[in-house]
């Protein structure tokens, strides 16, 4: 109605509204590609506008104050109808409660007429303001209202009593909303062998709680582990210039046995549940302001902030237990960010500190590492696991990012953020205080095809002089093109052995955020029916070969991702996956020729049982070699194979 309202006032007065149209649902002086031909039609489905005796609109004339009160009355009659409408359902509601003789079918009917109800009595509470304009216009136009034998005396009373009645509603309305997941997973590990397995994270299976590691691998039933988690979201529910959000968690998913500090892969630690605590996830007001004519937008308090995956974003570290604000991918920061407008763009100053907020139990929440001092890998020594940022816990974060939307096509992202920590660490003989993160990211979108790329660095500096400037810096591209029904890509990545950036671009094997590595990836997904969806994705690295490289361009990498998604129904889904990462060393120090190799299988299951209810079921069989290479047994006891697995279910509610 409001639509209806507003469109009724702005072409019925005649605004020199040049329109066209379509046969039978619009005037034929309509044409279809003007930018007012849907209100038109709208408006003369709802009949609020009839035309000319002649079936014509004749939108450039003038209208008369005469034809302006026929629309007023159409308004007005369109609003009545709907203020009745609603008088008659909740008339039948009450019938049908008060005879009590309701079965479980009635029952449902109810639900679905009371939910449908609810919406439009929602709906109602934005027409204040139309109602008031009815009236204003009402009594401007009362002599033509009553020569057309409107009864003007009950039309006014009429819409007092509607404005009460939505005033009443918007009295009654909360000033927040109130918003809520509820997150329970069991995770249970096995071992095939005398060795545990090893998920993603680089965490073994199959250990019983409690038992040291040269002890006999267990079963799932004593490698057992519930986890469960609760975010309250409180939003503001009011108009105005500033609005807040405040996002509270409790449960027992954090701690160095639970799933971590939200930020950190967990390596090397068995599964255990974590401390029982609550914590603070987000508190930021928001508001519009202006200073010296520049209208700003600003969000102050505990925030979330990212840029993009190579430059600044958290990486999701629990990949066996899914949850809204773990897998946001914003660090959170206790400080502000205010957005200027530039051009069509935005401007983005952020300052703040990050790594200082802790839960109820004392866990640091999300530490922030930036920077790398040595190369991730090196000849001879230990496999790559994790994170590999080494240089330093970041305390402050200050910097701008820019924002520039491209129409249609896609956007620019530009950085430059200081990333710095209040104890100094060293490189060799150099202190560091601070990482230098900056670079660009560019996406576009033609139609079907895709294209994009990036380029970024991260040296290490003391206060504002550089100790490091080389072998620290990554670029990035990628060409795709899709259809509803398949797609492929192909992409390539460069990264030096220190770049460490606190992004998210991806992992291989073990692990997270590789360095020290280029090479080609590909990729394609196939939709075999409306059912059945086939994907698959390879990534073909070598080393650098860099002073500071530990992998030499004679090192290989190969990964290969294959998987099969099947939808039984509208609410029910399979999948199955496969796995394959492999290192071929062929200068690894003393030992040629070594291919450690890393192997997943997945078996997945999924179930909507309720519009807000999920469940979830995931079986991931592992299978680790070293092949013998020196220093690549795994990261919990050095042992030179992995076999096992991880069995999860999880339930998520979301209310």
């Amino acid at each position: 109605m409001n639509r209806t309202i507003k469109y009724a006032l702005s072409a019925v007065l005649g605004i020199g509204l040049v329109l066209p149209v379509l046969a039978q649902d619009n005037f034929p002086d309509v044409p279809a590609n003007h930018w007012a031909y849907q209100a038109i039609a709208n408006l003369k489905k709802d009949g609020v506008l009839v035309g000319y005796p002649d079936g014509m609109f004749h939108g450039a004339r003038p209208a008369t104050r005469y034809e302006m009160a026929v629309a007023i009355n159409a308004a007005y009659q369109n609003l009545k109808q709907i203020s009745d409408g609603l008088d008659k359902q909740i008339a039948a509601i009450n019938d049908k409660l008060n005879n009590g003789t309701g079965n479980s079918s009635d029952l449902d009917d109810l639900r679905s007429q009371l939910k449908d109800l609810q919406s439009q009595v929602d709906g109602m509470k934005s027409y204040g303001s139309d109602i008031d304009d009815l009236k204003k216009l009402t009594s401007s136009f009362e002599t033509e209202l009553t020569s057309m034998g409107v009864d003007v005396k009950s039309m006014k009373d009429e819409l007092n009593s509607l404005s009460d009645r939505v005033s009443a509603l918007e009295k009654a309305k909360l000033p927040f909303n109130v918003r809520g997941e509820f997150d329970a997973g069991v995770l249970a590990g096995y071992s095939t062998s005398s060795t545990f397995g090893i998920d993603e994270t680089g965490r073994p299976t199959g250990v019983g709680h409690g038992n040291a590691f040269n002890q006999t691998p267990v079963g799932v039933l004593r490698d057992l582990t519930v986890f469960h988690n609760v975010d309250i979201a409180i939003n503001s529910n009011t108009k105005g210039s500033t609005t807040y959000h405040l996002v509270g968690s409790t449960g027992n998913i954090l701690g160095g046995a639970g799933l971590g500090n939200e930020s950190q892969v967990n390596v090397g630690t068995p599964y255990n549940v974590g401390n029982s605590s609550f914590w603070l996830q987000q508190a930021e007001i928001d508001f519009k302001a202006k200073l010296g004519g520049l209208g700003f937008d600003a969000r102050v308090g505990r925030i979330g902030y990212k840029v993009s995956p190579w430059i600044f974003q958290r990486p999701n570290v629990d990949p066996y237990f899914h949850n809204s604000y773990l897998a946001n991918g914003q660090w959170m920061i206790d400080g502000g960010a205010v957005s200027l407008g530039v051009g069509k763009g935005s401007l983005t100053v952020l300052v703040g500190t990050a790594g200082t907020q802790t839960d109820s139990s004392g866990t640091v929440l999300q530490p922030l590492m930036a920077g790398a001092t040595a190369a991730p890998y090196t000849k001879g020594g230990a496999a790559p696991v994790g994170i590999m940022s080494n240089a330093i816990n970041v305390s402050n974060v200050e910097g701008a990012n820019l924002a520039i939307p491209l129409g249609t096509l896609g956007k620019l992202d530009l950085a430059y953020l200081y990333l710095d920590t209040q104890n100094a660490a060293f490189a060799g003989v150099n202190q560091i205080d601070r990482v230098s993160d900056y670079g660009g990211t560019l996406n576009l979108h033609f139609g079907k095809v895709m294209v994009g790329g990036g380029y970024a660095r991260t040296p290490l500096m003391y206060n504002n002089t550089k100790v490091s400037d080389t072998d620290d810096f990554a670029y990035w591209a990628h060409l795709g093109y899709h259809t509803p029904k398949w797609g492929v890509g192909v992409g390539y990545q460069f990264i030096e052995p220190l770049y460490a950036a606190p992004g998210s671009w991806g992992r291989i094997g073990t692990w997270w955020n590789p360095t020290d590595v280029k090479g080609v990836t590909a990729m394609a997904h196939f939709n075999v029916s409306n059912a059945v969806r086939l994907y698959g994705k390879g990534q073909f690295f070598e080393g650098v070969g860099s002073a500071l490289s530990g992998l030499s361009t004679s090192d290989k990498i190969t990964t290969y991702e294959v998987g099969l998604g099947y939808k039984f129904s509208p609410v029910a889904h399979f999948s199955l996956g496969y796995e394959y990462d492999q290192y071929n060393l062929k200068s690894a120090g003393a030992f040629v020729g070594g291919k450690p190799l890393y192997q997943w299988y997945n078996i997945g299951f999924g179930y909507n049982l309720s519009q807000n209810t999920n469940l979830s079921i995931l079986w991931q069989i592992s299978n680790y070699s070293s092949e013998g290479v020196a220093g690549w047994g795994t990261p919990f006891n050095g042992a030179t194979s992995a076999k096992g697995g991880l069995i999860t279910t999880q339930l998520s509610i979301k209310f």
